[in-house]
């Protein structure tokens, strides 16, 4: 009967030294919670009990021992932050996008000053701008957008010539002139010199 109770009051010890290890050396956490009194922020521990002198059981120091409303205070600014950071992001990325529109309808111009768009700003500082007003009835407007259609009809012609050249200079590769090959790629890419295919074409003409 004595050894019963002599295992009992072991494991009763056993179980007291355990807790007593729990509160003393606390448990890892971001101080995010509620469950708690101290936090250290170099251990990011947290503990549910007063220490003595106030400091950490780790690192033995109680520079960095937060309570928990000095914590809650701080993550409470931390989001405060971050909820104006992201109203102010989604502003200018709207803004953003309502520029973009604006410059999608009237195009690049030769004779518009395109340079003062990029530094535009609205005339207050509340979020409701709309969309920026265009003058389609104005002369001015009208002419922008007929030259912006010219250009790109000038652009359309120099594409479809450039492929016409390319199909050339494939015949011709075909048919073992390599010399006249490069000569139609290379007139290719007078009219449209982005066209990679003919880059690779006169490489590989170039080779043989």
């Amino acid at each position: 009967m004595a050894l019963k109770e002599r295992v009992k009051q072991i494991r009763q010890e056993e179980l007291n030294t355990k807790k007593e290890q729990f509160y003393l050396y606390g448990v890892e956490g971001k101080g995010e919670g509620k469950h708690y009194k101290w936090w250290c922020r170099r251990c990011f521990v947290e503990y549910m009990i007063d220490l003595p002198n106030n400091a950490c059981t780790r690192c033995k120091q109680a520079d960095k021992m937060m309570t928990q409303d000095a914590r809650r205070k701080e993550l409470m600014g931390k989001l405060e932050v971050f909820k104006e950071d992201k109203a102010k992001h989604s502003w200018r990325k709207d803004k953003w996008i309502r520029w973009k529109k604006s410059q999608a309808l009237l195009g690049r111009s030769r004779n518009i000053n395109y340079k003062a768009w990029e530094y535009w700003e609205p005339d207050t500082d509340t979020e409701d701008e709309g969309e920026p007003i265009l003058p389609r009835h104005n002369p001015e407007f009208l002419a922008m957008e007929a030259d912006m259609k010219q250009r790109h009809k000038k652009q359309e012609d120099k594409s479809k010539t450039a492929q016409k050249c390319r199909q050339r200079g494939n015949q011709c590769m075909k048919d073992g002139d390599f010399v006249g090959a490069i000569e139609h790629y290379e007139e290719g890419l007078e009219y449209k010199r982005s066209l990679k295919a003919l880059w690779t074409n006169k490489a590989l003409a170039e080779l043989k």
